[in-house]
């Protein structure tokens, strides 16, 4: 959670504006696939732009909720996915969104 927290955050500063880039991420893509694994990785090709909303989030965590729900949107709902895209494991995302529907965010 930190490290995504980071990485916003950082991409933020760099990109010096109200858009953030792939190129501000900045992210490294070091993980290893299991040995039977029916689907390979989501590539970047495959997922379009995301609508934002029109006001900037008020804070990190707002930020982060948004990302993750944008996300979700588009990959169609597929958490699996979604995990490979956000770099976080599968248990963080259905706390994050247990979260979500609990403070009625969702």
């Amino acid at each position: 959670m930190r490290e995504l927290e980071n990485s916003v955050q950082r991409a933020l500063i760099l990109a010096g504006g109200d858009a953030v880039a792939a190129e501000h991420l900045q992210l490294s893509l070091q993980f290893s696939m299991p040995v039977e694994t029916p689907e390979p990785p989501v590539a970047k090709q495959e997922i379009g732009p995301v609508a934002r909303p029109q006001a900037a989030p008020a804070n990190m965590r707002e930020l982060e909720r948004q990302h993750i729900l944008d996300t979700l949107a588009a990959v169609n709902g597929s958490r699996k996915r979604a995990v490979e895209l956000l770099g976080i494991s599968e248990r963080t995302l259905r706390y994050k969104l247990q979260q979500y529907r609990t403070a009625g965010a969702v």
